[in-house]
């Protein structure tokens, strides 16, 4: 993870913050510490640490589809326990329910949990019979 985020997808933002800061005659010393107490807006891959010791990333409020397609690559990655929540994606375009259950299919074969809302919800609920005889963590639907 990047400081407070949950997928390299900042990491250009970071290392730009960082570029602007140097320019400006910030120490970088200083800038890495003031971006190490950086958060994510609340909802947005915003990392949560849970008290049953698992890691959860909330990205329920608008997403786009490619930004959380590179959070499952990320966290394919990862090696810890962690639950994800899937909510409202922006860019899903036509064909969305297919594009739900792929995303919510990629997840799946990483948490330990997946928690879905808002239209992932939706076209989440026609994959519980499909995966109960394999490997998938619960599928559970929220509502925030």
């Amino acid at each position: 993870m990047v400081a407070n985020f949950a997928s390299r997808i900042m990491l250009p933002s970071v290392i730009g913050a960082l570029a602007a800061a140097h320019s400006a005659g910030v120490d970088l010393e200083v800038a890495v510490a003031r971006l190490a107490g950086a958060q994510p807006i609340p909802q947005h891959m915003s990392v949560h640490e849970g008290t049953d010791g698992r890691t959860y990333v909330l990205d329920t409020f608008k997403a786009s589809r490619w930004s959380v397609l590179r959070l499952a690559d990320d966290l394919a990655t990862v090696d810890r326990r962690f639950a994800v929540v899937i909510g409202d994606i922006a860019d899903m375009g036509g064909n969305s329910g297919t594009r739900y259950r792929q995303l919510i299919r990629k997840f799946a074969l990483e948490a330990d949990e997946v928690i879905l809302t808002g239209t992932a919800g939706h076209y989440g609920r026609k994959l519980p019979g499909e995966h109960s005889n394999s490997n998938y963590p619960p599928l559970r639907q929220a509502a925030f």
